[in-house]
């Protein structure tokens, strides 16, 4: 009935220091977040390490599912031609890339599925999609099938997903499309420093 914004404005106490993982969140969640609290003279704190994960003893393994390519009769239109409009539309803008970070973004994207979140068909990953139409696919290696790959091509760079982050640090001076309102906050944290 109340968003978590409202609620913590109504909740917390002047001088209180609220932490989050802004790896869980949205830039727009932690943006209304960081308002509301200022409002009451409170302060939003990303932390750099998520508390329930600490504590989380049986927290259940990763999952292997590997991906699954789906084929162009299914999706109406190649990953390749994709990200071609993609790179026209950054190249309108005058951007140098886009950063895909909900999960089902990439999927369409890449014309890809997987099976890594309950009855949702898509795998934990990132993408950047350059302004040239090559990407860089950010997933963990033994998710990847020798068709998955094939499908991928050339023009798809393949990173551990632990490289993303990384890899934003290296995007510093570039001009990068990010949406606030699907993308968490730790992305434009890292863009920005």
């Amino acid at each position: 009935q109340t968003t978590v914004a409202e609620w913590l404005k109504a909740n917390a106490k002047e001088g209180a220091r609220i932490g989050y993982d802004p790896w869980v969140h949205t830039k727009d969640w932690a943006d209304a977040a960081t308002k509301a609290l200022k409002s009451v003279g409170a302060q939003l704190i990303a932390v750099g390490e998520n508390p329930i994960d600490k504590i989380w003893s049986d927290r259940p393994a990763p999952s292997d599912a590997k991906l699954i390519v789906l084929g162009d009769e299914y999706t109406g239109q190649g990953s390749a031609e994709k990200r071609a409009a993609v790179a026209d539309w950054l190249s309108e803008k005058g951007l140098d890339g886009a950063i895909l970070s909900a999960l089902d973004s990439v999927a369409g994207a890449f014309n890809i599925r997987g099976d890594d979140v309950s009855r949702t068909p898509v795998a934990l990953s990132f993408a950047v999609i350059n302004g040239d139409g090559t990407a860089d696919f950010y997933v963990e290696p033994d998710k990847l099938t020798d068709e998955a790959r094939a499908h991928l091509g050339n023009a798809v760079r393949l990173h551990p997903r632990s490289a993303f982050a990384p890899a934003l640090e290296g995007m510093k001076g570039k001009k990068i499309a990010v949406d606030p309102e699907r993308a968490v906050a730790a992305i434009f944290d890292k863009l920005a420093a």
